[in-house]
């Protein structure tokens, strides 16, 4: 299953190319959110599966967790926006 694929399809996503994390809570308990869920593939599925997937979630759950007491955060400028960049796994 091509996770790019699926998690870029307009129908499920709303404005798919956007980066936009608040689309999970917008639409929390909604039947876009089942959808969304449904579509969404972080580590895909099945027999080949990432074998990393537990291991990989619970650093990540450690390290969100420890950033805020680490270090202070503030962004560069007034109206500041993230600049995104889409890329490819594959290469030379």
């Amino acid at each position: 299953m091509a996770a790019y694929t699926s998690h870029r399809d307009p129908a499920v996503f709303a404005d798919p190319e956007v980066y936009n994390p608040e689309r999970w809570i917008q639409n929390k308990g909604t039947g876009r959110m089942k959808a969304m869920l449904a579509a969404f593939m972080s580590f895909t599925a099945g027999t080949r599966a990432c074998i990393g997937h537990n291991i990989s979630l619970q650093m990540q759950k450690v390290t969100v967790a420890t950033l805020p007491y680490r270090y202070e955060f503030s962004v560069p400028k007034p109206r500041w926006e993230v600049e995104s960049r889409s890329g490819s796994t594959c290469g030379p």
